[in-house]
């Protein structure tokens, strides 16, 4: 994770693609420095980030945050665009154990025709009572009434747009109202905002395998589909670590 985190910059700087970088983490107080310092720009979302953020409601949100782990990239948002939003037309999130091969920004360039408000992994709807475990995480402002729907994708990899991150940020966040990461901003889009837009970016070869948590069975040809690719995102960890647990 290091050695590919300190590349990024190189690769930014190679690529035609238009991005700013940065790596964020969400811990405890008591963290104050990480080891890729000197080489990338960072910070550290702590619990008081959110105080101030979103009030005292941010106290559930800080003991929930491995269920709503979207909860630190709409705070980074607030905290570094919300006051000149207009500098930032999409936020692409990565999850720490998502690796690579190639020039990341090239990867994502891909996508920079594509004008939808959520770009994620898979969409479907979920719905209440469903054996989701997520499906009822939340503060309280969806319909909990059993077959409500949950439209939900994968957040490996993400993209939000600006109109959406503000909506998330001070129709929901800012009101309290929050709810598991996978289910947030799909449902806000697909059933709260109008002409909001969901796209499946699967339907493109730059996300080898394997790529999620749960595909199985595992073979050598996934795991070659994504390390025989030039340029090409791959998930490995948490699929290893589902075959661990099997």
């Amino acid at each position: 994770m290091l050695h590919r985190f300190c590349h990024l910059n190189d690769e930014r700087v190679a690529s035609d693609f238009l991005a700013d970088l940065h790596v964020q983490h969400y811990m405890p107080a008591d963290i104050v420095e990480m080891p890729f310092r000197w080489c990338l720009p960072y910070s550290i979302l702590h619990k008081d980030n959110l105080t101030t953020l979103w009030g005292n409601e941010s106290s559930i949100m800080h003991a929930k945050r491995w269920e709503l782990s979207g909860i630190s990239e709409l705070s980074f948002f607030a905290i570094n665009f919300l006051a000149n939003a207009s500098t930032l037309d999409f936020l692409w999130v990565i999850e720490q154990d998502v690796a690579w091969q190639g020039n990341l920004f090239d990867i994502l360039a891909t996508f920079a025709t594509w004008t939808e408000d959520l770009l994620c992994l898979r969409p479907d709807v979920g719905r209440v009572g469903d054996s989701w475990v997520h499906s009822l995480t939340h503060s309280g402002w969806a319909n909990n009434t059993p077959g409500a729907p949950r439209p939900r994708c994968q957040v490996f990899v993400v993209r939000y747009s600006r109109r959406l991150l503000l909506t998330l940020v001070n129709e929901y966040l800012a009101k309290g109202h929050y709810a598991q990461v996978e289910w947030f901003a799909p449902t806000v889009c697909t059933l709260h905002m109008s002409n909001c837009t969901v796209r499946d970016y699967s339907t493109e070869q730059v996300f080898g395998r394997p790529f999620g948590c749960c595909e199985t069975p595992y073979n050598e040809t996934m795991w070659n589909y994504s390390l025989s690719h030039d340029a090409s995102l791959f998930h490995p960890v948490k699929f290893l670590r589902k075959l661990v647990e099997q």
